[in-house]
Protein backbone atom coordinates (compact mmCIF):
# COMPACT_ATOMS: atom_id res chain seq x y z
CA UNK A 1 0.00 0.00 0.00
CA UNK A 2 1.53 3.31 -1.11
CA UNK A 3 2.47 6.28 1.90
CA UNK A 4 -0.40 8.54 0.09
CA UNK A 5 -3.15 5.76 0.54
CA UNK A 6 -1.96 5.36 4.07
CA UNK A 7 -1.97 9.09 4.79
CA UNK A 8 -5.51 9.30 3.92
CA UNK A 9 -6.67 6.51 5.53
CA UNK A 10 -4.53 8.17 8.87
CA UNK A 11 -6.92 11.52 8.08
CA UNK A 12 -9.65 9.77 8.01
CA UNK A 13 -10.54 10.61 4.41
CA UNK A 14 -11.14 7.21 3.04
CA UNK A 15 -12.13 4.24 5.46
CA UNK A 16 -10.24 1.48 4.40
CA UNK A 17 -7.33 2.11 1.26
CA UNK A 18 -8.04 -1.42 -0.94
CA UNK A 19 -5.03 -2.38 -2.91
CA UNK A 20 -5.74 -1.61 -6.29
CA UNK A 21 -5.60 -5.40 -7.28
CA UNK A 22 -8.18 -6.36 -4.88
CA UNK A 23 -10.27 -3.44 -6.32
CA UNK A 24 -10.21 -4.97 -9.98
CA UNK A 25 -10.81 -8.48 -9.03
CA UNK A 26 -12.71 -8.40 -5.47
CA UNK A 27 -12.89 -11.43 -3.60
CA UNK A 28 -16.89 -11.34 -3.48
CA UNK A 29 -17.23 -11.63 -6.54
CA UNK A 30 -15.06 -14.28 -7.53
CA UNK A 31 -17.27 -17.59 -9.83
CA UNK A 32 -17.48 -20.80 -8.75
CA UNK A 33 -17.47 -23.14 -11.81
CA UNK A 34 -17.46 -26.69 -9.90
CA UNK A 35 -20.88 -27.20 -11.56
CA UNK A 36 -21.09 -30.24 -13.82
CA UNK A 37 -22.74 -30.01 -17.18
CA UNK A 38 -25.87 -31.57 -16.26
CA UNK A 39 -26.11 -29.54 -13.09
CA UNK A 40 -25.33 -25.88 -15.09
CA UNK A 41 -27.70 -27.28 -18.07
CA UNK A 42 -30.74 -27.97 -15.15
CA UNK A 43 -29.93 -24.40 -13.46
CA UNK A 44 -30.12 -22.45 -17.18
CA UNK A 45 -33.03 -24.12 -17.61
CA UNK A 46 -35.18 -23.31 -14.76
CA UNK A 47 -34.21 -19.54 -15.15
CA UNK A 48 -36.19 -19.88 -18.39
CA UNK A 49 -38.65 -21.66 -17.74
CA UNK A 50 -42.44 -20.55 -16.53
CA UNK A 51 -43.74 -21.77 -13.79
CA UNK A 52 -47.43 -22.53 -13.06
CA UNK A 53 -47.81 -18.90 -11.41
CA UNK A 54 -45.64 -17.04 -14.15
CA UNK A 55 -48.35 -16.29 -16.25
CA UNK A 56 -47.17 -13.58 -18.92
CA UNK A 57 -50.28 -10.90 -18.70
CA UNK A 58 -50.98 -11.13 -22.57
CA UNK A 59 -53.26 -14.22 -21.51
CA UNK A 60 -55.30 -12.64 -19.15
CA UNK A 61 -58.22 -11.17 -19.53
CA UNK A 62 -57.95 -7.64 -20.64
CA UNK A 63 -59.40 -4.64 -18.58
CA UNK A 64 -62.09 -3.15 -20.72
CA UNK A 65 -62.65 0.71 -19.99
CA UNK A 66 -65.33 1.78 -17.99
CA UNK A 67 -67.26 4.39 -20.23
CA UNK A 68 -68.43 7.98 -18.32
CA UNK A 69 -72.06 6.98 -19.49
CA UNK A 70 -71.81 3.86 -17.87
CA UNK A 71 -69.74 5.38 -14.50
CA UNK A 72 -72.07 8.51 -14.43
CA UNK A 73 -75.34 6.12 -14.57
CA UNK A 74 -73.93 4.30 -11.71
CA UNK A 75 -73.07 6.85 -9.15
CA UNK A 76 -76.75 8.13 -9.69
CA UNK A 77 -77.86 4.86 -8.56
CA UNK A 78 -75.77 4.92 -5.47
CA UNK A 79 -77.15 8.41 -5.09
CA UNK A 80 -80.34 7.57 -5.20
CA UNK A 81 -80.10 4.60 -2.93
CA UNK A 82 -78.26 6.45 -0.44
CA UNK A 83 -80.89 9.12 -0.51
CA UNK A 84 -83.70 6.20 0.03
CA UNK A 85 -81.78 4.94 3.29
CA UNK A 86 -82.78 6.10 6.94
CA UNK A 87 -79.59 6.34 7.89
CA UNK A 88 -78.18 7.98 5.13
CA UNK A 89 -75.70 10.69 5.64
CA UNK A 90 -75.30 14.11 3.97
CA UNK A 91 -71.96 13.38 3.73
CA UNK A 92 -71.81 10.11 1.74
CA UNK A 93 -74.28 12.27 -0.64
CA UNK A 94 -72.03 15.11 -0.88
CA UNK A 95 -69.48 12.38 -2.29
CA UNK A 96 -71.30 10.76 -4.77
CA UNK A 97 -72.29 14.39 -5.97
CA UNK A 98 -68.79 15.29 -5.89
CA UNK A 99 -68.17 11.83 -8.28
CA UNK A 100 -71.18 12.50 -10.47
CA UNK A 101 -69.46 16.19 -11.06
CA UNK A 102 -66.42 14.92 -11.60
CA UNK A 103 -67.42 12.30 -14.46
CA UNK A 104 -69.62 15.12 -16.19
CA UNK A 105 -66.66 16.99 -16.19
CA UNK A 106 -64.28 14.39 -17.83
CA UNK A 107 -67.46 13.61 -20.32
CA UNK A 108 -67.07 17.45 -21.46
CA UNK A 109 -63.63 17.34 -21.52
CA UNK A 110 -63.19 14.47 -24.03
CA UNK A 111 -65.98 14.87 -26.23
CA UNK A 112 -65.28 15.17 -29.46
CA UNK A 113 -66.60 17.20 -32.94
CA UNK A 114 -68.48 14.30 -34.65
CA UNK A 115 -70.41 15.01 -37.85
CA UNK A 116 -74.02 14.92 -38.36
CA UNK A 117 -73.88 11.21 -40.62
CA UNK A 118 -71.96 9.93 -37.43
CA UNK A 119 -75.13 10.23 -35.56
CA UNK A 120 -77.43 8.88 -38.43
CA UNK A 121 -75.75 6.33 -39.68
CA UNK A 122 -74.50 4.36 -36.34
Amino acid sequence: MSITLKTFEDQERIKEAVSIQEYIEPSSEKIDDSLNEEDLFEEIAANYSLAEEEVPDDDLDPVVPIRPAEALAAVQVLKDWEEQQDDSTQQAVRQLKGFEKRIKVSQITHRQQRTLDSYVFQ
